[in-house]
């Protein structure tokens, strides 16, 4: 696992080693050894540590390929949503740079969207 991913996602959600360590069930000094590169998850943990981001397991595994397929299956749910939630209509298009802006306001903004619900 790309230890930098980890790092950077937690960081840019605000969330405390502490925080990721007890919803994916390991120790707070595990996920510190896992963004150094220290240490391994086993593909359990690595599957929770995916669930809980939003993130697909061969994003935090660096596979390029398949994260470019996961964005565009991003795209197409993200203009579902906005089409059942009426703020866009069937047969409506976003340009894919106004599709990316939603899409990182939703990474962002996804503690405080968590919270709203």
């Amino acid at each position: 696992m790309n230890g930098n991913k980890l790092r950077e996602l937690r960081e840019n959600q605000g969330i405390l080693q502490k925080q990721l360590a007890v919803s994916v069930g390991v120790s707070t000094s595990t996920i510190g050894m896992y963004e150094q590169n220290r240490r391994e998850p086993d593909n359990n943990t690595l599957k929770k540590i995916a669930n809980y981001f939003g993130v697909s397991t061969d994003y935090l595994l660096d596979n390029e390929n398949s994260n470019i397929r996961n964005e565009s299956k991003d795209k197409e749910a993200l203009k579902n949503v906005l089409i059942e939630s009426g703020y866009m209509k069937k047969g409506e298009d976003l340009s894919d740079e106004e599709l990316r802006n939603l899409m990182e306001f939703v990474k962002t903004n996804r503690k405080y969207i968590k919270e709203y619900k």
